[in-house]
């Protein structure tokens, strides 16, 4: 199962995932806002990963597209958030991409590129 963003090495977020303020509240707890972004990237990711690893689905066009809109629905979320690689100057974005093994994984857009799984294992 995924990870959360703010829990892989090497990524940041560009919103605070602790430490910021929940309006009106005046506790030092991170705003539910944040806290749900960051959720939903991981329940979208793994929406993704189930859809591109099940080889009982039939691979038709509009299965094809779904996959396609999942994939991009976790990268618009993944902007939301401002997720960026610090491994390297200056950060660079992120992305969510089918690998190389065939699953997905979180790439940024450095040179060379690094690379996590979902798990947030490092493999570039």
């Amino acid at each position: 199962m995924p990870v959360q963003l703010d829990e892989i090495d090497g990524i940041s977020l560009g919103v605070p995932a602790t430490g910021g303020r929940e309006p009106g509240t005046g506790t030092n707890e991170p705003a539910t806002a944040t806290k749900d972004l960051i959720v939903w990237v991981r329940q979208s990711a793994d929406l993704a990963s189930r859809l591109i690893g099940d080889t009982r689905t039939p691979t038709t066009r509009a299965f094809t597209m779904a996959v396609t809109a999942a994939i991009q629905s976790v990268n618009a979320l993944i902007t939301a958030a401002s997720a960026h690689c610090d491994l390297d100057d200056p950060p660079a974005d992120i992305e969510l991409r089918p690998g190389s093994s065939g699953g997905l994984v979180l790439r940024c857009y450095h040179s060379p590129s690094h690379e996590w799984k979902l798990d947030g294992t490092r493999t570039q």
